[in-house]
């Protein structure tokens, strides 16, 4: 028996079969509906259900994370477990943060400028000039005039 909220509970046939009713024909498959903002945002596209934990939105592969807005905005484009993560350089350069200030590369888990040339490409540095690397602490960077 699987418990499903407000003291009452269903068979595990019948969990299953209500939350198949919750979802839809997409690209790459079912997709509960409910999942649907989650993926976008966060990545978190598919459903998944145990025995002993309600139905969650999960990340399935790298794939769910590089479409979503954590990606492009902040650089979470691999799966680590069942979310989405900034695991390395590769991840900071599919981000807005790269293409935008400069900050492709990877230190302590965040994304920062690490070289000139980060900052010379960037958006910033064609826009308002800020194509010279600035060293912070740690070994992050930011692009400044």
């Amino acid at each position: 028996m699987v418990h499903v909220g407000r003291g009452w509970s269903r068979s595990w046939a019948a969990w299953i079969a209500a939350s198949a009713a919750l979802c839809v024909v997409a690209v790459g498959g079912c997709q509960q509906k409910r999942c649907a903002q989650e993926c976008d945002l966060f990545g978190l596209c598919t459903a998944s259900a145990t025995e002993r934990q309600a139905a969650s939105c999960v990340a399935a592969n790298n794939s769910d994370c590089q479409g979503s807005k954590a990606c492009r905005y902040y650089g979470k484009c691999s799966m680590v477990g069942h979310a989405c993560a900034r695991t390395s350089a590769a991840d900071c350069q599919l981000s807005n943060k790269c293409k935008w200030a400069g900050e492709c590369g990877f230190v302590d888990g965040k994304c920062s400028a690490v070289a000139a040339s980060d900052c010379q490409r960037s958006k910033y540095c064609k826009d308002k000039g800020m194509c010279r690397l600035k060293a912070k602490y740690g070994g992050l960077g930011v692009c400044t005039k």
